[in-house]
C-alpha cells in the first residue's frame, strides 16, 4: 500500500489519490478473503475416498440425513 497516502489526510488527496487508495484497501481486503490456510496440504486417503463416495451417492441423487432429523438425533428440536 502507498504509504505516502496515508500521512496525510484525506482532504488533501487529489481524486485519483483517493481512487489508488481505495482500490488498493479492497485488493488487500480481497486477498484476505482467499486466503486458504489448507494450501498445501493433502488428504487422508480414506477422507478422499468418503469425499468422492459423497459426490458421487449426491449426483445420483442420494441425499443424507435431513435436517429435523439431525436436529431430533442432537436433541435441539
Amino acid at each position: 500500500m502507498n504509504n505516502t497516502l496515508l500521512t496525510q489526510p484525506i482532504s488533501n488527496l487529489t481524486v485519483q489519490d483517493l481512487k489508488t487508495l481505495i482500490e488498493e484497501i479492497i485488493e488487500q481486503k480481497l486477498s484476505q478473503f482467499s486466503y486458504d490456510p489448507d494450501a498445501g496440504l493433502e488428504l487422508r486417503p480414506e477422507i478422499e475416498q468418503y469425499l468422492q463416495r459423497s459426490l458421487q451417492e449426491t449426483s445420483s441423487g442420494v441425499r443424507g440425513i435431513d435436517v429435523s432429523e439431525v436436529g431430533k438425533r442432537l436433541n435441539y428440536f
